[in-house]
């Protein structure tokens, strides 16, 4: 929803199709950067992820907003209403009243929400396995030092 609120209709599916490509960027950085971490200490990957996650927390806060609506610099600027026009969601405020089941059963009807599902279901299986497996695949199999080798372990999630 949050989506709908800020990408113009016209932008969402290649805008969304980029920011959800983060993963996939994120997956490269940590298997390059998490061997050369734990040679410090498996303390150090923890802290350094978790320091990270933390700065990323409070710059939304104090940067983000929920809907351009809310957003000072957006509505100063005239962004905010040029995004209303082009966004094809309703108000913000007006949707903010809109009281919904958390699982409404008029999606559950819907082939494309179970096909989203399927899919959903797919990709993060493989993702586990390769987040799992793979490491230790890499060490038994062809007996790889990941601290001095990270971008072997990286390789797949470039491919995906």
């Amino acid at each position: 929803a949050l989506a709908s609120f800020w990408i113009p209709e016209h932008e969402r599916a290649f805008l969304i199709t980029f920011m959800t490509s983060g993963q996939d960027l994120g997956s490269v950085l940590a298997n390059a950067i998490t061997p050369r971490l734990l040679e410090i200490g498996s303390w150090c990957v923890f802290a350094g992820w978790g320091a990270l996650a933390f700065a990323w927390f409070v710059t939304y806060l104090v940067v983000g907003a929920s809907a351009p609506e809310l957003h000072k610099p957006c509505v100063v600027s005239g962004e905010a209403l040029w995004i209303k026009q082009h966004r094809g969601a309703a108000d913000f405020q007006e949707a903010r009243l809109v009281v919904e089941s958390p699982c409404p059963r008029r999606l559950l009807k819907e082939p494309c929400v179970w096909a989203i599902f399927a899919g959903h279901v797919g990709v993060n299986y493989a993702w586990y396995v390769m987040l799992s497996w793979m490491p230790s695949f890499f060490k038994g199999a062809y007996d790889l030092d990941l601290a001095s080798t990270p971008f072997v372990i990286s390789a797949p999630y470039l491919a995906s």
